[in-house]
């Protein structure tokens, strides 16, 4: 991404959340949960809350001193995850429901024709 200040390339890297800082670390240096491996890491704001574990894709500029984190369009919250799972658990329920439905409908037919089959034609 290039830097919208000084026209550069950024590097490209993350920001963790759930430590007790808010730090930029570049995308080849691993961050293990709240634990980096980086020494090269940009604190951004100290003695911050607990977060989630979640890492926010985020670009630096070493000569302006910035970091630029794009936000998606439209962000899945938590609830949309759970209305999504719970949509698509409906669904299978529903399926599977109507393919119970039809199975018994034809084994009923079945042994409707299994007691024909066994009656006297000439009997009533």
């Amino acid at each position: 991404m290039e830097c919208p200040y000084c026209k550069k390339e950024m590097a490209k890297g993350k920001i963790p959340a759930g430590r007790n800082s808010v730090c930029w670390y570049p995308e080849e240096n691993p961050v293990v949960g709240w634990i980096s491996e980086a020494d090269d890491g940009v604190v951004m704001l100290a003695e911050v809350g607990l977060f989630s574990a979640a890492m926010a894709e985020s670009y630096y500029c070493k000569d302006c001193k910035i970091v630029i984190t794009p936000v998606p369009e439209k962000q899945e919250t938590t609830m949309d995850k759970l209305k999504k799972k719970w949509n698509d658990i409906s669904d299978k329920m529903a399926t599977a429901s109507e393919a119970r439905q039809a199975r018994q409908e034809e084994e009923r037919k079945e042994k409707q024709r299994e007691k024909r089959g066994k009656k006297d034609p000439w009997e009533r």
